[in-house]
């Protein structure tokens, strides 16, 4: 079974949880999770091969992740790939699990942040057009009065 399809069964189990899965020396989450744990950490999210969002961090970071889902009361689990998706590690606040509320702003924080990067590469794109440095000086006066 492909990992993807793993993460969708696990996910109709715990669908208000965060699912870490250990692969290796990393961590991958997917989908509604991968959001979350770029919104909170600044992770770089990618499209799988299965055009599923995904991100991933090194092992070592797992205390720090943990640590911020439990300060916000955020269910996870932590499964690992080589032992048939077995679960390691599972945090669950029931009632007050906070996964949906920071979902919603993960999932604004992306949009937007999509937003800022269609702009930003627009720009770059265009740096040799006059026209950019007017549009330019007026991003940053927009930018300064906020």
């Amino acid at each position: 079974m492909s990992v993807i399809h793993m993460i969708k069964v696990i996910k109709e189990i715990h669908p208000k949880s965060v699912i870490l899965v250990k692969a290796g020396k990393f961590y991958h989450a997917y989908g509604k999770d991968s959001y979350i744990l770029a919104y909170l950490f600044h992770y770089k999210i990618r499209n799988s091969d299965n055009n599923c969002a995904t991100c991933g961090f090194p092992e070592n970071a797992i205390y720090k992740i943990q640590s911020n889902l439990e300060n916000r009361k955020i269910n996870y689990l932590c499964v690992l790939s080589s032992h048939n998706y077995e679960i390691m590690e599972e945090m669950n606040y029931k009632n007050n699990n906070q996964y949906d509320l920071v979902f919603l702003k993960a999932n604004q924080y992306m949009k937007l942040k999509k937003k800022a990067d269609t702009v930003y590469d627009k720009l770059l794109q265009n740096l040799k057009n006059q026209k950019i440095n007017e549009k330019i000086n007026q991003i940053e006066e927009i930018l300064n009065e906020i």
